[in-house]
């Protein structure tokens, strides 16, 4: 690893005691939360020195999200539990532990999917669980202050009240209320697997599954986070993959195989979801590392 001045472009400092290196790398607090897939390096950001080192035996690092002065690491064991750690950032002291993982923090809650694979919100100071979705967390979610939006992917089982047998080229979009748990609206008529953002007030999402370029045309469009209808759509080249967009001062990142686009939405507003203020779903100028 390296750290690289962003005036000159000299290097810093360099640290080779890495293993591997699983994305993203997140920062908090004055330190650098590093996962190379066996442990969680605590590497002080101003001189690459490892200030702690946080690993589990026989278990796998799952994923890291950081927020109020803690770093929340995911980890599953050899009989497949998973389990959530919540440390100190500046001292990798542990303060809890909680069935389940973690997939986003937002205003001092943890959102990822229970033991048995359904959506939860964990108080992020105790580890309490605050409530229970009945609905799947196997798909990919964006979360804002108000509302958890859960997207789950192609290929996977749909689990939508009330139906059964969902093509696997469609998915169910669901908003959820981040206080109490219950979903205020569901669109079962998108598909696709990557991350979606959210820009004032439209959800943003890929269309573009790991089936999609065979069985329709897909697209990035944009809903309304308050009823879920659909307020505009972009078609995506079928020749190769894309990567989930990004929203920045109100104009539509998207990375298709080696290119780059720029699209311009009905709106001046950047990303707001945890994921993108977080550096996950990589970030822009309002991002607020990881000590929001």
């Amino acid at each position: 690893m390296h750290a690289i001045d962003t005036q000159t472009g000299t290097e810093r400092w360099r640290y080779t005691g890495l293993t591997g290196f699983e994305p993203p790398l997140m920062f908090a607090d004055g330190t650098l939360l590093v996962d190379d897939g066996g442990a969680v390096y605590g590497l002080r950001a101003t001189a690459g020195e490892v200030d702690w080192q946080f690993s589990r035996q026989d278990s796998e690092i799952l994923g890291v999200r950081v927020g109020g002065g803690r770093v929340f690491v995911s980890v599953t064991d050899s009989e497949q539990a998973t389990v959530t750690h919540a440390l100190d950032s500046g001292t990798g002291a542990e303060r809890w532990e909680t069935a389940g993982d973690v997939r986003a923090y937002a205003d001092t809650t943890l959102y990822g999917a229970d033991q048995n694979g359904d959506i939860q919100a964990v108080d992020a100071e105790t580890g309490d669980r605050r409530w229970r979705s009945p609905e799947s967390a196997e798909g990919v979610i964006a979360v804002t202050d108000t509302t958890v939006y859960s997207v789950q992917p192609d290929n996977l089982p749909i689990r939508t009240r009330g139906t059964s047998d969902t093509p696997e080229d469609r998915a169910t979009a669901h908003a959820i209320d981040t206080t109490t748990g219950t979903v205020t609206w569901e669109r079962g008529d998108v598909s696709g697997y990557m991350r979606p953002t959210v820009v004032d007030d439209t959800l943003v999402l890929s269309t573009a599954g790991q089936l999609s370029p065979l069985l329709h045309d897909p697209e990035i469009i944009g809903l309304d986070t308050a009823t879920g209808e659909r307020t505009w759509g972009w078609p995506v080249p079928r020749e190769a993959s894309t990567r989930s967009p990004i929203v920045v001062d109100g104009r539509m990142y998207v990375v298709n195989g080696d290119a780059l686009y720029a699209v311009k939405t009905d709106t001046d507003g950047s990303s707001r979801d945890a994921a993108t203020l977080h550096g996950v779903n990589g970030h822009h100028g309002g991002w607020v590392y990881g000590g929001g």
